[in-house]
This record gives structure tokens, C-alpha cells and sequence, in this order.
């Protein structure tokens, strides 16, 4: 298989003062719940734009005149926010409360500079960075019970990975397959063209690096040598040639 190029960009950098982090039960929360994911993307604007994440004297219009948003859309995020104990009302001031959990949180890249459409975009590009971390931990796994390295505790701990591995139905070999635009899609509760979307954004803020897979026939060999390959499995066609496209592999970068 012929890996085209990698796509990848710097990562943000965060900055003292903004919301660096997020429970990831909160985050799995949003998988699927996209009006979520627009709430506390609302949430995390506000809270670095007020000290403390208190606004004095809110009201619908004051919150709309901050965010731009339609006074309607401000008041269903709110009610989403309340359902989810995410922010308090004292009085006549809004008070937003802590995204993160005394444990298992994930941190998150800069966020003081970006606007609400686009905080909802990293979040979502965040669930798919879950995603992959599960997918990664499945081969750490698979490698650690069948490919365990030649030390004494490697092998201890390779009975634990293959108890594991069975009690799952993981196989013996880790095969990458990607991870499609639909899958993305389905997983998230999102359009594909939104899927799309947040796969950009993530790659062009250096979230994940995108790898595109595709394999390529020459016309000529496959006119008298299609047991090779079937025809009807091409993603696409030249005049000379026949391409088979296979979802993009994600990578993600180094933490340090």
C-alpha cells in the first residue's frame, strides 16, 4: 500500500489564564451530543474572557451581545449547560463551573485566541484524538501478549495482555485499517461534510498529522491481468491507470 504524504502543522501552545483541560467524561459525553459540544464550546469562550468565570448582571441579551449568537441558541446552551452542572446561577451573576475531574483529564490545545465555531471544532477533532488513543492502546496491547519483549517483566506482563486480549476478542496481529470520514461521522453524530470539516482543522492546528493510503494499477497490466485485481473495487480511474483509495491513517504527535 503507497502512503501519498503527511499532513501536519505546529502545535498551539496555550496560554496562562485560558481552559487548558477537560474531563474526559465530559468529552465522551459529547460523543454523539453535537448541541453539547456547541455549549461548552460557548462556555470555554466565556470563561476566558471573564476572570474567575464569572459574568456580573447576565441576561440572554448581554450573552448574545458577547458571543454573537442569536439569543435562542444562547439560552438552549444554557439550558444544556444546567442539565449537565456546568454552570450556576448566584443571584444575577453567571457562574461556570470546573470542566475538569480530579482525575482523567485531558489537556487541550490553546484555546484563548479562538472563536465558538472554532472551539467546537477542536473539541470535536479532541473526540477523534480519543479515538485514535483507543486504537493505540488495542495494539499496545496485541503487541504486549503476542510480541512481548525478551525481558522477565515483559513476559509477566504479557499473561495480563493476553487475558485481556481474549476477554475482548482482540486478535493476535494488530491490523491498521484507518479511519474513514463516514466512521468519523457515525462516531461523532456528525454530517460527513462536517467530519471533513473537523479533519482539517485538527490536521492544520496540529492536532493529529494525516497520512492518505491509496494504491495504484497500471490499465495495462489489469487489462490482461484482472485476477490481480478486481475492477469493481477501484475507487477511481485515468486513462492509464486504476486507484484503489483506503481510509487516511491519523498520527498523532509527540507529547512532551
Amino acid at each position: 500500500m503507497k502512503a501519498l504524504h503527511n499532513e501536519q502543522a505546529p502545535t498551539l501552545t496555550p496560554k496562562r489564564g485560558e481552559v487548558r483541560n477537560i474531563s474526559r467524561h465530559l468529552l465522551v459525553q459529547m460523543s454523539g451530543d453535537l448541541t453539547l459540544v456547541k455549549a461548552v464550546a460557548m462556555s470555554i469562550y466565556l470563561k476566558n474572557r471573564h476572570k474567575g468565570g464569572r459574568i456580573e448582571r447576565a441576561t440572554t441579551n448581554k450573552l448574545h451581545n458577547l458571543t454573537r449568537l442569536h439569543a435562542s441558541t444562547v439560552t438552549k446552551y444554557l439550558e444544556t449547560l444546567t442539565e449537565h452542572d456546568l454552570i450556576r446561577w448566584e443571584k444575577q451573576s453567571l457562574a461556570f463551573t470546573s470542566l475538569t475531574a480530579r482525575h482523567h483529564n485531558i489537556k487541550l490545545p490553546s484555546t484563548s485566541e479562538l472563536s465558538i465555531k472554532e472551539l467546537e471544532n477542536m473539541l470535536l477533532a479532541m473526540l477523534i484524538v480519543d479515538i485514535l488513543r483507543q486504537k493505540e492502546y488495542v495494539r499496545h496491547i496485541i503487541e504486549a501478549a503476542y510480541n512481548p519483549l525478551p525481558s522477565r517483566e515483559a513476559l509477566k506482563r504479557s499473561k495480563g495482555a493476553r487475558r485481556i486480549c481474549r476477554e475482548r476478542g482482540y486478535g493476535r496481529e494488530y491490523k491498521e485499517y484507518g479511519l474513514s470520514y463516514k466512521t468519523i461521522a457515525r462516531r461523532l453524530g456528525i454530517s460527513l461534510q462536517k467530519a471533513e470539516e473537523v479533519v482539517a482543522y485538527a490536521v492544520n492546528n496540529g492536532i493529529m498529522n494525516k497520512e492518505k493510503r491509496q494504491e495504484q494499477y497500471y490499465m495495462h497490466h489489469i487489462g490482461g491481468a484482472e485476477k490481480f485485481f478486481d475492477l469493481a473495487q477501484a475507487t477511481f480511474c485515468t486513462k492509464d491507470n486504476v486507484y484503489k483509495v483506503f481510509a487516511n491513517v491519523y498520527i498523532l504527535p509527540p507529547t512532551g
